[in-house]
């Protein structure tokens, strides 16, 4: 969904390497980075947040990834323009094909983004 001052997801990423997560990465769509997000980001045990570019970054950061969501708007405009169905939508991004992700689709669907791995 969103992440806004990151204080849950920096928590609950704490919480997960104090349990023994070797690594720990959060995904969300929007980037609503309020307060004092970029800095709980940084200084938090999350490895990399991945977010869709659907709201620019106010700042760049090392922890901070961001995918586009332009093929999917691209896609849904010519749908639109051809009469087809604009309700289900995927994008697959070469960021993740990353050994460590094994992504297999991002999708988004009725207003909702799944992330399926393999």
């Amino acid at each position: 969904d969103m992440i806004a001052t990151a204080g849950t997801i920096c928590k609950a990423a704490d919480m997960l390497k104090n349990m023994g997560a070797k690594t720990v990465r959060a995904v969300a769509t929007h980037a609503v980075l309020s307060g004092q997000a970029y800095q709980r980001i940084e200084e938090s045990a999350l490895e990399e947040v991945i977010f869709t570019d659907s709201i620019p970054l106010k700042q760049q950061t090392h922890k901070i990834k961001t995918i586009s969501v332009a093929d999917m708007f691209a896609e849904t405009i010519r749908n639109v323009y051809e009469h087809k169905s604009i309700s289900d939508h995927s994008i697959i991004s070469p960021y993740f094909e990353r050994d460590y992700l094994k992504l297999s689709e991002i999708t988004i669907s009725k207003g909702r983004f799944y992330v399926d791995f393999y």
